[in-house]
């Protein structure tokens, strides 16, 4: 562990860390300098006393010192004690055993961790009056290496004495500290205490782990102990913790505990070392544990996969070992000096650790049998599939070795493989391959077809009576064709008649190649080609030959394989022979074949003539079973007609299951008995030279038929796979047990899976296999016609025959079968399809089935039949290896992806990067977090520095600690930016004109944000709402204004969410929605096949876009772009943000010209008191907020007459979960259906529904009948975590895909996971090498389910009908699992037993915060607290999220009232966009503090005096009075100004002085805003025109005598764009000239014109009177300010035009919607901006007596004569309160908003 203290007296230190009682065992005093300042000062090697005294003294070289005199003393703080402490089971092998080896681990782990230390040294910096801190990474410190506790039990242990200095620009400064702010150095240590011990500890543990000990976790923080040191024996030796751990608890935080280890300390007592050892080996003894037996069964491990590991030294390095460092092993000269004689009684030995001589590992060299059982998997592998992952391939191998070999030789195999080109990898993480084969295939294939075009004819022999059709006519020329083909089965036939035709008549040789034996079937129809039919089967089989000069038509040619279409191009070069290719545009094979064929130049021929086409309709039935007992009672009800029927359906399981509903509809139809027989029946599983050697091909209960005597065929069924030993268990008919080696399995061995059949009279059956004892051929049709005792009668074709029901019989069900699998001239297919395998190549492939479809999908009908039109393209392994690298040359593209690949470093650095969960994260957390997926700390280090070298990492100093942005986080933010600019004016409205009676009963903010959308001109815009804003009654608005366009031209709105609770309620007003990850995984897989998504009249409401992240809103946005729609996105920026890194709808509300509609009149809570409380909320006032849910009286809810009421609706407990329960049973039934439970934590969550669901129970209010299904829980890691084989557990579940699979083996050793499908198969994955996204894991558990339970689905599956969040109750519960749930939309019955896709079910009662946004409910109770993990939910954002979903009453309970209070009140990063942190926008912040202390012009008496003298009105006036400070004592005029995307950018401010003639006149101006500020606007437009002025003088004077035009004046060089002009409301006047104002320093005065009117306005007014004033009500202000700073807790910050600490919220004034009084109630600012204005920069007290005495009002009255100039004074005065005051309308603290007058206006939210 790692504890922290000061270094109480520099001259003691040095003699106490140098006592000889503190090296009782390790020799020589163990002490170092470190540090790059420690060499800057020329201090190296061992640490001297005086040396370290004058260091911690502050003393220099140059005779300098640091510090500073105090009453005549010179104060210096000496520095830190950081204390990094081995694990107890460490220091007893290290000391007691005299394990050199493990000192020295120890000595490394600190290095190390020194390292880190150091990046953390600062310095305060101060130029130009700016003071801020700065990271000087220079550390001075001393390290001492210490071997006993002060109760003298072994503890190894080092103190990293951090001087209190370091180096900046060549100057010596003490370390910054900023206790205030929580940002020097020391701060930022205590904050990363933590972290930093993480970072010791994990460096340790890799080097005991490859010393070859077993470590377990045995606390938190990653704390883990050697697991051969027994427990006992640890806690005999550590009695100094117990007395820490007694003096505090268990649970006390870490600064406790250093506090408790300074108060319990006592003096050590300095016994001789060997009595010492004696002690220490008598208490083992008496624990029984032999330590000498313990080491010497260790065995070192010979590879870890670490990079680095130094050899034995038992001394620190004088430099810590920091990112890009390379740390070298000592000599034997400083080994000496530093180990010395005294040694423990125990010596050390050698390890056998083999390192090379720089102290790295060797690289153990691949086992030639285990890389040729990789040679052989990639060969396996690459002729079933082009890409295949790491776990397949380690599977692979491990089934074709010999023996089984360890995992670990397979790594070492298949990377010696990836370094020799045999594999290419397609991604960085080593997760997906292709193979050297197929790039070599398919160039192979190139090459050979340009040179057989170029040099082979097609000859003729004949002269042919007719010749070819044109369409027809290439057959007669090019000896390779490709044609396009008809996908029906008799046009495929007639086509290659027609083919063969020609071609014989030319006097070729034609064989056909059929592409499947059904197909051959149906080819063999045709007399001309029935002899002329091969099997592809023969192509691979190594005796295929052409004849010269023949002609081969290949049927199905887009199934082809590459090393088939290879075959035939080579064997065709021989002959000279001619390929025919005839695709029908079917199901592609792996490669793609046919599209490589056209990249080699071969042109494709498409006929003229048009083909009959598939009749295909689509049956749109969300709900699986309804929909599979739909397609089966169709089926009865065609079959039996002239009409061939044939259901389809993909996935064997999937085609059983429908098979048995179309047998109960045939029985139900009565087309089929219901008493049948049972039989055995044998399907064949196909085999060849490989496979047939795989232990994976075999499984219990299979069967192996010897056939090599074709008389007399010999059954075994397996008993047993063998896999270690490759031998299979066997037993025969006649029971004997008997053992074969996988080996001697040959070709005349057949595999079967066998079954029980049901057959009946009537049924349909299928030959699967050749029965030439019943004279039966694969693929023959039967009809049983009968069954008797002699048999079963069946019918084929014409012939009868009797078939035995006591044999094997090789026969299946003929109803179902796969796309394309049973071939029908005519016929009707009625196919159930998965949304996925919608495209147009499974139409073609349901068209050889039958002239008619019928398709039965949950997708909805539109989308389905849009679906059907699209064709999916595969891309071949060169085109996808070219685009991967960026490389057109093959060669140079394999090279780039090879050198893509990450190190083992790089990619642990790379995924830590990807798991945080912030924009900022610091160095060192990344490197904590990296080493949980490599263990190498010196080699992450490295990777971080390279990546910082590269630009992959960005750096950045904040609240002076260092911290990290990832580049890709700010490319992403920059594209979203980039998207917007670019989508705007790019659009027509949708509507000219918005129907008035769609906006009858809207709010203001309804109406603007739905004129918005309906006018907008824009491809992108915003609707920035608060909860309860009604935006659902906004959509239907929307959606009620297009509906009055035709039919034809009305654009279609989608709905995006990233929730599915938001996704439920787009979905329940009508809006057709989906996920925004779905939507996104979908745009992808069209683009990689080819597609192009055309969104053009589609409008994408995108909402809660404030929970999507930077990735997902990038993706989404590009996508939209790129397909031509247009899109909203709603939300609000104080609800949850996205769990993912950054904020891009707060960042688009900020910094792109979108235009945002702001939505803030709350509509949902109909009382007062709570809709007040949602405002307070908002507004931070946390307290104010409370005071108003307390208030709520507690009978507004219906209880039970027994029911005990809460007490207040604000409700302390300790059993919070209990209370719930209480509460929420306690309700009438209408009470509890309107009542919507909330808990931050999952766990809360199961607590409350368990609760409930038993006292339901209990009281009898549920069902009697009770089942327990299971239940898969979401395991929510982070992106990388399931990377970690140590996230991996037996019994969990794994969803890959649509597939689920048990986890049933977790190999840490070897880093592997074993897994076993729905089916029986196995797998394996290497965690390691998975790819993002591409499994997830879950957690199984049962819950109980009666009659009367309230359940909802977890996961949304839309092939099952199931919708996530969406809530059912039960109707009743089956004996067999079967639920009946009763929704809003009817009824469903689910199985979790027996459908593992329908275990995504809970109880529904309880919600999360996460899962509740969106919702609204008439009732909620809230848990909220701060115990365990809840505090870190305890946020504001949370309570906003609780409070505003209800109507009527909120009930909160919480386990800490007080504690949980704090929490919500604690401020939250201010950094959420990368922008934020490499592009600040610090003045922002400040002109927001500074506008916040403002009030309108004419709610001061200044303002309204200024207004009278200039004659001006206020009425569109945006300015205000901003009242003086200590360091600008003249009030000012503040002006908002905007930057040209029309977002605020801060302040202008003109201060207001007195001339000499007494008239108010201008005098400096000060600019207060970011670099992109352009112009400030004084007026806003009434008549829609804007006039743009360059003077301040001359946008005054456009104020006065233009006061229906708006007004702006350019602050900036650039002139203003048309989206900043539309801030004021009106457009551009096009005669208006535009000069760049240089600001004048210089005052001029502001005289207005004399009249009869204004001359007692004009008189001089005695300016002396309304500067006192002034200072009054400075001071007033100051002490309010400051007051509410103390109550908020923080310390107060400086005000002035540059800000310290540039890590502050930025300023965020944006112009809001004036009504028509032209102002809004005033709020109460926010108590930390009021904090911050308030201290000035001098930091000085205020005394509040002095204050209220300044702030007293001036007697108006005194005196008759009072002259007009006093009446003024006395006026001002009076009305200065108003400032003084700070009023707590809500107006306060914001920019005043403009009025929105056009359609395409720009509205925002100002906070």
């Amino acid at each position: 562990m790692m504890s922290v203290a000061p270094i109480g007296s520099a001259a003691d230190a040095a003699g106490y860390y140098s006592h000889s009682d503190n090296y009782y065992f390790l020799g020589n005093l163990q002490s170092l300098w470190m540090g790059e300042g420690a060499d800057a000062l020329g201090l190296d090697g061992q640490v001297r006393g005086d040396d370290l005294t004058a260091v911690l003294e502050g003393r220099l070289p140059d005779g300098s010192r640091l510090g500073k005199e105090i009453n005549g003393n010179h104060v210096h703080r000496p520095g830190h004690d950081l204390t990094f402490s081995a694990p107890k089971s460490v220091s007893i092998l290290a000391l007691i055993g005299g394990d050199k080896e493990m000192l020295e681990a120890h000595n490394h782990a600190v290095r190390i961790a020194a390292g880190y230390v150091e990046k953390l040294i600062s310095a305060r910096d101060t130029k130009d009056g700016i003071t801020s801190i700065v990271h000087t990474g220079k550390m001075v410190a001393a390290a001492f290496t210490l071997d006993t506790s002060r109760n003298l039990d072994p503890q190894l242990h080092t103190h990293l004495l951090v001087a209190n200095m370091t180096e900046q620009d060549g100057k010596w400064k003490a370390l910054a500290t900023d206790y205030i702010h929580n940002a020097g150095f020391i701060e930022t240590v205590m904050k990363m205490q933590v972290t930093l011990g993480k970072i010791y500890r994990s460096a340790l543990r890799s080097r005991v782990e490859a010393l070859g000990h077993e470590v377990e976790e045995v606390g938190k923080h990653g704390m883990w102990e050697i697991k051969g040191v027994p427990e006992e024996v640890r806690e005999e030796f550590s009695s100094r913790g117990r007395e820490i751990q007694g003096a505090i608890g268990a649970e006390a935080t870490l600064r406790s505990r250093d506090v408790a280890a300074k108060d319990t300390r006592r003096a050590k007592v300095d016994p001789s070392r060997l009595r010492l050892m004696e002690r220490w080996l008598g208490q083992m003894k008496e624990k029984g544990f032999d330590l000498r037996a313990y080491q010497d069964s260790i065995q070192p491990s010979e590879y870890t996969g670490q990079e680095k590991v130094p050899g034995a030294v038992s001394v620190l390095r004088n430099t810590p070992v920091t990112p890009g460092l390379t740390t070298s092993t000592t000599t034997e000269q400083e080994q000496g000096k530093v180990s010395g004689e005294k040694q423990a009684p125990a010596q050390p030995r050698d390890r056998g650790i083999h390192l090379t001589t720089n102290g790295r590992f060797e690289e153990p060299l691949p086992i030639p049998e285990v890389t040729e059982a990789v040679r052989q998997a990639i060969s396996q592998l690459s002729d079933n599939k082009t890409r295949f992952t790491f776990g397949e391939l380690m599977l692979t191998t491990a089934e074709l070795s010999e023996k089984l070999p360890d995992m670990k030789d397979i790594r070492v195999a298949i990377d010696a493989s990836l370094k020799d080109g045999m594999i290419v990898p397609l991604d960085s993480e080593k997760g997906v391959f292709t193979s050297r084969i197929h790039l070599l295939d398919e160039l192979s294939i190139q090459a050979l077809s340009q040179e057989h075009i170029k040099s082979t004819s097609v000859v003729s022999f004949t002269r042919p009576e007719q010749y070819a059709p044109p369409s027809l006519a290439v057959v007669e020329q090019d000896p390779l064709v490709l044609m396009n083909a008809p996908s029906g089965v008799a046009g495929i036939r007639d086509l290659t008649t027609q083919l063969t035709g020609i071609s014989t008549a030319l006097g070729r040789d034609v064989q056909v190649l059929a592409s499947s034996a059904e197909r051959a079937i149906s080819l063999a129809k045709s007399d001309t080609l029935r002899d002329r039919l091969i099997s592809r089967q023969h192509v691979l089989s190594g005796d295929f030959h052409l004849k010269p000069q023949s002609t081969l038509i290949i049927e199905g040619a887009e199934r082809l394989g590459l090393k088939e279409t290879l075959v035939l191009l080579g064997e065709a070069r021989a002959q000279d022979a001619q390929l025919v290719f005839l695709d029908s545009a079917g199901r592609q094979a792996n490669g793609n074949a046919m599209s490589v064929l056209e990249s080699a130049g071969i042109s494709r021929s498409r006929r003229t003539e048009p083909a009959p086409g598939l009749e295909a309709s689509v049956v749109s039935i969300p709900d699986k079973r309804e929909r599979y007992e739909s397609l089966a009672t169709r089926f009865a009800e065609l079959n039996g007609g002239s009409e061939n029927v044939t259901a389809v359906v993909i996935g064997k399981r999937e085609q059983s299951h429908l098979t048995g509903l179309i047998r109960n509809a045939l029985q139900n139809a009565g087309q089929l008995a219901r008493d049948g027989v049972d039989i055995e029946a044998r399907h064949p599983v196909w085999l060849d030279q490989r496979t047939r050697r795989m232990p994976g091909s075999y499984r219990p209960g299979m069967v192996l038929e010897d056939r090599s005597d074709s008389r007399n065929r010999q059954s075994y069924v397996i008993d047993r796979v063998h896999e270690d030993t490759r031998v299979l268990s066997l037993i025969d008919g006649d029971g004997v047990l008997t053992r074969m080696k996988l080996s001697d399995v040959t070709a005349d061995w057949r595999l079967f899976n066998q079954e029980t059949l049901n057959v009946s009279t009537g049924e349909k059956l299928l030959a699967v296999a050749g029965d030439r004892e019943h004279h039966l051929k694969a693929k023959d049709r039967l009809e049983v016609t009968g069954i008797s005792d002699k048999g079963i009668e069946i019918r084929r074709g014409n012939d009868m025959l009797t078939l035995p029901k006591n044999q094997p019989l090789y026969v299946t069900h003929a109803y179902v079968s796969a796309p394309g699998g049973r071939d029908n001239d005519r016929g009707v297919v009625l196919a159930a399809l998965n949304t996925r395998d919608i495209s147009g190549q499974t139409v073609n492939s349901l068209a050889q089935s039958g002239h008619r479809a019928e398709i039965f999908t949950a997708e909805v009908q539109d989308r389905a039949e849009a679906r059907l039109q699209r064709m999916k393209t595969n891309v071949s392994p060169v085109q996808l290896v070219r685009t991967l690298s960026g490389q057109d040359n093959v060669s140079s593209a394999v090279e780039t992806l090879q050198d893509s690949v990450r190190t083992e470093a790089g990619l642990a650095v790379w995924r830590a990067v990807n798991d945080q969960r912030t924009v900022t994260f610091s160095p060192l957390v990344l490197a904590k977090d990296a080493v949980k997926y490599h263990p190498d700390l010196d080699a992450i280090g490295d990777e971080i520095n390279s990546m910082l070298k590269t630009g992959e990492l960005l750096q950045v100093s904040l609240s002076g600690e260092p911290k990290l942005v990832a580049r890709s986080t700010w490319e992403m933010e920059k594209a979203i930016l980039r998207v917007v600019d670019q989508g705007k004016n790019t659009q027509l409205p949708l509507l000219d004109h918005v129907p008035e009676a769609v906006m009858s009963g809207l709010t203001d903010g309804q109406r603007k944000s739905t004129t918005l959308v309906l006018g907008s001109t824009d491809q992108f815009i915003g609707i920035q709402g608060y909860a309860g804003v009604g935006k659902t009654t906004q959509i239907k608005a929307v959606i009620a204004a297009l509906d009055t366009l035709p039919a034809g031209v009305r654009p279609v709105l989608t709905g995006l969410a990233p929730t599915h609770q938001a996704v439920k309620e787009m979905s329940d007003v009508g809006v057709r929605a989906q996920t925004i990850k779905s939507f996104i995984v979908e745009h992808e897989q069209a683009t990689a096949g080819g597609e192009k998504p055309d969104y053009k009249g589609q409008v994408f409401l995108i909402d809660e876009s404030s929970m999507a992240g930077n990735q997902d809103t990038a993706a989404l946005f590009q996508a939209i772009a790129a397909g031509g729609g247009r899109a909203v996105s709603m939300g609000d920026i104080d609800q949850f943000e996205s769990v993912d890194v950054g904020a891009p709808f707060k960042l688009m509300q900020e910094r792109s010209p979108m235009d945002v509609a702001i939505m803030k009149e709350i509509v949902r809570q109909k009382d007062a008191q709570l809709r007040g409380a949602v405002h307070d909320i908002i507004d931070n006032r946390i307290d104010a907020a409370l005071k108003r849910i307390e208030s709520q009286p507690g009978d507004r809810v219906s209880r039970d007459v027994d029911a005990i009421v809460p007490d207040s609706a604000f409700q302390e407990t300790t059993t919070p979960v209990d209370d719930i329960v209480a509460d929420w049973t306690g309700r009438t039934q209408d009470a509890r259906d309107r009542t919507l439970i909330i808990t931050q934590l999952n766990a809360d969550r199961r607590a409350v529904n368990a609760g409930i669901h038993a006292t339901l129970a209990e009281r009898g209010e549920l069902g009697e009948k009770a089942v327990r299904v299971p239940v898969l829980e979401k395991i929510t890691h982070t992106r990388h975590e399931f990377n970690q084989t140590q996230a991996w557990q037996s019994g969990m579940v794994v969803k890959r895909g649509d597939r689920y699979q048990d986890v049933l083996a977790v190999d840490r050793n070897g880093r592997t996971v074993t897994v076993r499908d729905e089916e029986g198969r196995i797998g394996l994955y290497s965690p390691r090498e998975l790819i993002t996204g591409d499994v997830q894991l879950f957690h199984r558990r049962e819950i109980e389910v009666r009659a009367g339970d309230l359940l909802k689905f977890t996961a949304t599956d839309r092939d099952l009908g199931q919708t996530a969040n969406k809530r059912y109750t039960v109707e009743s519960v089956s004996e067999t699992g079967d639920i009946r749930l009763k929704g809003e939309k009817g009824h469903t019955t689910i199985n979790p037993k027996d459908v593992r896709a329908q275990q995504h079910i809970d109880y529904g009662w309880a919600v999360t915060g996460y899962g509740a946004q969106g919702a609204s409910t008439d009732y909620v109770i809230t848990l909220e607290g701060t115990e365990e993990g809840r505090k870190a939910l305890a946020t504001r954002r949370a309570f906003y999220i609780s409070a505003s979903r209800v109507k009527e009453h909120v009930q909160i309970y919480t386990d800490g009232k007080q504690d949980w209070i704090n929490a919500v009140k604690s401020p939250e990063r201010d950094i959420k966009t990368a922008h934020d942190a490499l592009a600040p926008e610090t003045q922002r912040k400040q002109a927001k503090a500074i506008w916040s202390m403002g009030q309108p012009v004419s709610k001061t008496a200044i303002g309204r005096a200024w207004l009278r003298h200039q004659n001006m009105h206020d009425s569109s006036l945006t300015a205000k009075i901003i009242p003086a400070t200590r360091r600008f004592p003249e009030p000012a005029l503040a002006l908002p100004v905007y930057d040209n995307n029309g977002k605020s950018s801060g302040l202008v401010l003109v201060s207001l002085v007195a001339s000499n003639e007494g008239r108010l006149t201008h005098g400096e101006t000060r600019m207060v805003m970011s670099e992109r500020g352009r112009g400030a606007l004084l007026q806003r437009s009434k008549s829609g025109n804007t006039v743009v002025v360059s003077e301040l003088s001359a946008a005054l004077d456009a104020v006065r005598n233009r006061p229906e035009d708006g007004v702006f004046w350019q602050v900036g060089t650039e002139s203003l764009s048309a989206q900043l002009i539309k801030v004021s409301g009106g457009e551009r006047r096009e005669n208006e000239e535009i000069s760049v104002q240089r600001v004048s320093r210089e005052s001029s005065e502001i005289i207005l014109p004399e009249t009869e009117q204004n001359a007692d306005k004009n008189s001089a007014v005695d300016i002396s009177h309304i500067r006192e004033q002034d200072e009054a009500r400075k001071r007033t202000e100051e002490s309010l300010a400051a007051d509410a700073g103390k109550s908020s807790g923080e310390a107060a910050e400086p005000l002035s035009v540059k800000i310290i600490q540039p890590t502050g919220e930025e300023l965020n004034i944006k112009p809001e919607i004036y009504g028509a009084d032209g102002q809004k109630d005033i709020p109460e600012p926010d108590k930390n901006i009021l904090r911050s204005i308030a201290s000035s920069e001098e930091r000085q007290e205020i005394d509040p007596a002095k204050l209220l005495r300044a702030g007293q009002e001036i007697d108006a009255g005194r005196g008759a004569d009072i002259s007009g100039v006093s009446r003024q004074v006395t006026e001002l005065a009076r009305n200065e309160r108003d400032i003084a005051r700070q009023t707590n309308s809500i107006e306060h603290g914001r920019l005043p908003e403009r009025e929105e007058q056009s359609l395409t206006r720009t509205i925002q939210k100002e906070r």
